[in-house]
C-alpha cells in the first residue's frame, strides 16, 4: 500500500482490544469502517475509546463505509479526522498525513 505499513484487525474486535492495539502498534493513522446505521454507535464509542488513550490525540481517524455515504459531515461530529468514501478518496479536514 504505497509505502503504508497495515495491520488489519478485524472486524469484530471488541472496543478495548482495539484502543489497546492502537496503544500498542502507535499507528498514525486508524482506518475504520461501518456497513449499517445501527454501528454508528459502536463507532462513536470506538472514537471515544481511542481518543482517551496515550495516543489519542495524535492518532489520525479516517472512516468510511456505507452508514457514512449520506451523511459525509457526521464522521467530524463523531469525532473522526476525516471520511473516506473509497480508499482511494480521503477527505480529511484540517488533518495532515505523517511523514
Amino acid at each position: 500500500m504505497a509505502g503504508w505499513r497495515v495491520i488489519q484487525l478485524g472486524s469484530d474486535m471488541p472496543i478495548p482490544d482495539l484502543a489497546q492495539a492502537v496503544e500498542f502498534y502507535q499507528p498514525d493513522l486508524l482506518a475504520l469502517s461501518v456497513s449499517l446505521h445501527t454501528q454508528l454507535v459502536t463507532l462513536t464509542e470506538t472514537i471515544q475509546a481511542v481518543r482517551c488513550g496515550q495516543r489519542g490525540a495524535v492518532v489520525k481517524i479516517l472512516v468510511g463505509g456505507r452508514a457514512l455515504a449520506d451523511a459525509t459531515d457526521l464522521a467530524q461530529k463523531l469525532g473522526a479526522d476525516g471520511y473516506a468514501a473509497d480508499r482511494m478518496r480521503p477527505l480529511l479536514w484540517e488533518t495532515h498525513w505523517p511523514g
